[in-house]
């Protein structure tokens, strides 16, 4: 078959087209077809066989596919369905217009909106599905909003046993009307709003936008700067009936409360300083654990007028930084662990075992709030207006990025717009996934519901966590339904056939999915059919797009990994990068700080006892101390972490 499409990428130092680049007829990737370098492969089915024409747009810059999406929503008339490994509501998608305003502006239209971001693990990984989905609910009780907005947080749906808890969602869709669809590589959340300019300045960037994961802040944000950031635990209580912040202040000064532990004993400063673990935990898990948040609740009384609520206010400042002078020990809970969550604070820290328990608890609210805020007829029971001006979520970490003098990182990805017929299959794919989450949901509802119903704070572990979250909902005035059914899509939200041609491409949708998420889809259609293998089409067509190579091979991706080798612990000395991440002896500070710390000579696991931690805030303020404090909680991190996978089981 001639080549029947030609496109000039690689030039040479003349400019001119290096060779010709052509689609060739047997590049889409078949069932009957097994690709070279796949041996020993169980292959899965593939998502769909290849549709031509399509209509398609690729964009290069986040700048360029955020103004295109932001348009597609502004046009949309029916329903918008977003689907990501991290979605933001106050991402700017052109400069000044918020996702959260553009859908603002579709539901004032009747439009009905379906947000589906991967729930991420807290401490883990933060992406702020909880944000997002106090966020997306929010959406409700604006006024003059006749359409809806839903959010369910796709849960790990993996086929890993044990591994499932880092398992997560990395599509990125967003599909309007079923009309036209985009996806790629390109979420709609901070950071990835880029122009062909890559540029390391900070521009009108500020926050979580000012996004750079590889160098540490250095910026402590001032109260004049968080003056519009709202954190997740002031939205949640957005969703109740109760008076929001005063009630909170009640709740968190009631001695009886679910934290109330915590709080008394750091207020004992003989015990802290005795507590040598405790000392640990200060720095290493929660520095400035409550942050600004915390001395902004006094400014934010709903009812100014009311003395005693401002009073409450207080001793609720009052309270909790005193656990921040006393450095934050009170991380070693996890109730405190996902109070300090619910006010925006990172959790990146926490030791293993706290950070399980505390998983515990953030899946059981976010079930809570899926249940409650899906749930048939729901809204906000009146306007939050702070969530329709210039609100912004808190940092996700603090310091921040100083756009003064650090370096934001550069966003380079690939996205397409899709019109056509392949619309069809993108569209399935969310309307699937979806309808899977809901059941999911649902069939665990028992065990949710009967973890939060037990009142009992006195009861150890997870449950008086558990029970804390219910006695704090209640203090909310947030009442779960008795019998919650979640929406499913199906009627005129789901398309029935492909649509007619819009272009001249042709288009293989492809996707990775596990087992358990297959037989989730399958049942929510009601079919009985189990899935044998997963669907590794992605593997699949990269092989078989290099197997049939004829002149050059471009790879370029975000991981290029070989093979993971054998399991276990290796016990040869590691080099270059790996062996910093186990000895703090190679930190390129280390030198600089060894002495000061009084950690020379130091074994790993001596560090602990023998480093000086009264000298921490000396280094934290010294040139090149923050890099050194990141390096050395990376090295006790991880050490940690290996010492536990490393002991024998029961």
């Amino acid at each position: 078959m001639a080549d029947n499409r030609t496109i000039n990428q690689l030039v040479t130092p003349d400019g001119e087209a290096a060779c010709k680049a052509t689609s060739a007829p047997d590049w889409f990737a078949l069932d009957c077809s097994e690709p070279a370098g796949g041996e020993g492969v169980a292959w899965g089915p593939v998502y769909s066989l290849p549709r031509a024409g399509n209509k398609v747009k690729f964009f290069t810059t986040g700048a360029s596919y955020y103004a295109d999406v932001q348009a597609a929503i502004a046009s949309a008339t029916s329903s918008v369905f977003i689907a990501g490994w991290q979605v933001n509501f106050d991402v700017e998608l052109t400069p000044g217009k918020t996702l959260h305003a553009s859908l603002i502006d579709a539901l004032k239209r009747g439009v009905h909106v379906y947000v589906m971001p991967w729930q991420n693990v807290p401490g883990a990984v933060e992406t702020a599905a909880l944000t997002t989905a106090l966020a997306v609910a929010l959406l409700n009780g604006v006024e003059g909003v006749t359409g809806r907005a839903w959010c369910l947080t796709a849960v790990a749906q993996s086929d890993q046993g044990l591994g499932n808890v880092m398992f997560s969602h990395h599509q990125k869709l967003v599909v309007i009307d079923n009309r036209v669809a985009y996806c790629g590589g390109i979420d709609l959340a901070y950071g990835r709003r880029d122009d062909d300019q890559f540029s390391l300045k900070a521009g009108d960037r500020r926050f979580n936008e000012l996004y750079n994961g590889c160098v540490p802040g250095i910026y402590e944000p001032t109260r004049m700067d968080m003056r519009h950031c709202i954190a997740p635990l002031e939205m949640l209580s957005a969703l109740g009936s109760t008076g929001l912040m005063r009630q909170l202040a009640t709740f968190v000064t009631s001695p009886s409360d679910w934290f109330a532990w915590p709080l008394d004993r750091l207020s004992d400063a003989k015990t802290f300083a005795v507590d040598k673990g405790s000392a640990v935990q200060d720095w290493w898990d929660n520095t400035n654990l409550f942050g600004d948040f915390i001395n902004e609740l006094q400014d934010q009384v709903i009812d100014a007028a009311q003395a005693a609520a401002r009073s409450q206010q207080s001793a609720v400042k009052q309270k909790l930084e005193a656990m921040g002078a006393l450095g934050g020990a009170n991380a070693a809970n996890a109730s405190s662990a996902l109070l300090a969550w619910l006010t925006g604070q990172s959790l990146q820290n926490l030791p293993p075992d706290i950070l399980a328990e505390l998983n515990r608890g953030t899946k059981t609210l976010m079930w809570a709030i899926a249940m409650l805020t899906n749930s048939n007829g729901w809204r906000p029971p009146k306007p939050y207006d702070r969530m329709t001006g210039t609100a912004r979520a808190l940092p996700m970490k603090t310091p921040v990025i100083d756009p003064a003098v650090q370096p934001r990182m550069p966003w380079q990805d690939v996205h397409c717009r899709i019109e056509g017929p392949s619309v069809y299959d993108l569209s399935k794919n969310f309307v699937d996934r979806w309808n899977a989450v809901a059941n999911q949901y649902e069939a665990e509802s028992a065990q949710y519901r009967n973890a939060i119903s037990r009142t009992s704070a006195a009861m150890p572990g997870s449950q008086a966590l558990l029970s804390g979250l219910a006695r704090l909902l209640g203090a909310l005035g947030i009442t779960l339904p008795a019998d919650a059914t979640l929406p499913r899509l199906t009627g005129s939200h789901v398309l029935t056939r492909p649509a007619a041609a819009a272009g001249k491409c042709t288009v293989q949708i492809m996707r990775s999915a596990s087992k358990t998420l297959q037989n989730l889809e399958a049942s929510a259609r009601r079919s009985h059919e189990k899935a044998a293998r997963p669907q590794n089409n992605c593997l699949k067509a990269m092989l078989k797009a290099i197997a049939s190579a004829r002149h050059f091979i471009y790879i370029e991706g975000q991981f290029f990994q070989a093979s993971y080798g054998a399991s276990g612990a290796v016990q040869a000395g590691l080099s270059g990068p790996m062996g910093s991440l186990l000895e703090l002896s190679r930190s390129p500070a280390y030198l600089r700080f060894k002495r000061l710390l009084e950690i020379e000579g130091a074994k790993p696991s001596e560090i602990f006892d023998r480093i000086r931690w009264s000298k921490i805030d000396d280094v934290a303020r010294m040139a090149g101390g923050p890099e050194f404090l990141c390096d050395l909680k990376t090295v006790l991190k991880n050490i940690a972490s290996r010492e536990a996978l490393t002991q024998p089981t029961a």
